[in-house]
């Protein structure tokens, strides 16, 4: 699945989306955007490029909050 869009709002538990591209091959993941924001367990999420490989995760950004078991980030890389 192949999507270029600007915004996506998913209001089951919440998924809002606000971004460019969104590449989802199987198990693998890319995204290239600018703001997620999913209230499940709560991730937000506002960078520039997300890579998920099955436990692969790779992110270049600013800014990423999951509580989960709460992981919060704000750097560069």
């Amino acid at each position: 699945m192949v999507w270029e869009g600007s915004k996506l709002v998913w209001e089951g538990s919440k998924l809002v989306w606000e971004g460019s591209k969104l590449v989802w091959e199987g198990s693998k993941l890319v995204w290239e955007g600018s703001k997620l924001v999913w209230e499940g367990s709560k991730l937000v999420w506002e960078g520039s490029k997300l890579v998920w490989e099955g436990s692969k995760l790779v992110w270049e950004g600013s800014k990423l909050v999951w509580e989960g078991s709460k992981l919060v980030w704000e750097g560069s890389n």
